[in-house]
């Protein structure tokens, strides 16, 4: 098929449309009245410096509400459409057209010095959309209503019109709004909380990651599936909070207390938990890989199926604390009350234990074979696993 080389247009013949590249105009952003201050970013470093930060934002927005009109950046994509007496009814027709189609643009181009990319072709009594910017097309609407262009190199022009269809605020703007505004709640909440306490409160799926929430009272309230990750809760009550499913990792909740809590499912990985009340809590299934629950208060816990790989239990209390098929691959139980606990199916593979009230010889015994090591074990002892695995092999040989 020929080029024609007065023009820049390229085409792909798919069907019967010529597709082309569409032009975007963008209206330029007009704020009236005094120039609203761009807010600025709140420091979350301590909670007094949230609080301030946010009262002096709160205030600057209501002197100067900002409209939909000022913050809009409207987004246009214009195209003329030209119809044109060329008739064409089949594809072979129209691919026919093409040079005269081309000749019609290059045309327009040259003698009313616009800039004009072809956008497909239509069958019929020919109809050509154009795209450029929204002056250059409304020029030859009006060339066409003055009746200064009711044909192109001869060919009789029927309609011109322009069509431009209004888009959304520009993206960014509105990407930028929804973050300031969720910083802004999120602020507002830790405020609440700090200042009248949360418990009882319902704040399932709150975003309160990295929030100085120390000493807080949340007692009973329902944070299922919030994100507390990095959060610090030292010394906070959480005593018969829903907490199922939450994201604390990383937190520090060292002191707090969590008794008779409900985590069960909850992210712990990296948590800070030493010296902790977490007696009568549910953690089933919970991940606490790497967590530190040093003299931790578990006693009664439900830690079925918890994962406690590399977790730190040194002096807990762990006494009557359900730990059946719980993972404890190399965690550290040094001094951990083991009193009425139950290891049922636990994986306990290089866990360390030692000086455990609570674990008899026979129960050592049986952890050693297991995969556990014990720090307070004679050498004889120390070996047991060792010679355990030996024997096995040598049965199966």
């Amino acid at each position: 098929m020929e080029s024609n080389q007065n023009t820049n247009a390229k085409y792909d013949f798919r069907g019967s449309t010529i597709y082309g590249l569409s032009t975007e105009t963008k209206d330029s952003n007009l704020v009236s009245g005094e120039k609203v201050k761009e807010n600025k970013v709140v420091s979350d470093r301590t909670q007094q410096d949230g609080i301030q930060n946010l009262e002096q934002k709160t205030s600057a927005n209501n002197a100067n509400p900002v409209t939909n009109e000022e913050k809009t950046t409207s987004k246009s994509e214009a195209m003329v459409v030209l119809t044109a007496k060329l008739s064409a009814d089949n594809k072979a027709e129209l691919e026919g057209k093409k040079i005269e189609i081309e000749a019609i643009v290059a045309h327009l181009k040259k003698r009313y010095d616009v800039d004009l990319t072809i956008l497909d072709v239509d069958e019929g009594s020919i109809r050509i959309r154009l795209g450029g910017s929204q002056e250059d097309l409304e020029k030859l609407e009006t060339l066409f209503q003055a009746g200064e262009l009711n044909e192109i190199l001869g060919i009789p022009v029927e309609d011109v019109r322009v069509e431009v269809t209004e888009t959304a605020d520009d993206e960014e703007e509105i990407k930028t709004d929804n973050e300031q505004t969720k910083l802004n709640n999120k602020l507002r909440l830790v405020q609440e909380i700090v200042t009248y306490g949360g418990k009882d409160r319902d704040l399932r799926g709150a975003n309160l990651s990295g929030a100085n929430l120390r000493g807080a009272n949340l007692s009973g309230a329902n944070l299922s599936d919030a994100n507390l990750s990095g959060a610090n809760l030292i010394r906070a009550s959480l005593s018969d909070a829903s907490l199922s499913n939450a994201s604390l990792s990383d937190a520090n909740l060292s002191g707090a207390n969590l008794s008779g809590a409900r985590l069960s499912g909850a992210d712990l990985i990296r948590a800070k938990l030493n010296g902790a009340k977490l007696n009568g809590a549910n953690l089933n299934g919970a991940r606490l890989i790497g967590a530190d629950l040093i003299r931790a208060k578990l006693s009664g816990a439900n830690l079925s199926g918890a994962k406690l790989n590399g977790a730190n239990l040194n002096g807990a209390n762990l006494s009557g604390a359900n730990l059946n098929g719980a993972r404890l691959i190399g965690a550290r139980l040094i001094g951990a009350r083991l009193i009425g606990a139950s290891l049922s199916g636990a994986d306990i593979n290089n866990a360390i234990f030692g000086y455990n009230p609570g674990i008899f010889q026979s129960i050592k015994r049986d952890l050693i074979k297991r995969g556990a090591i014990f720090e307070d074990s004679p050498p004889g002892d120390r070996n047991l696993k060792r010679k355990a695995v030996a024997r096995s092999r040598r049965d199966k040989n």
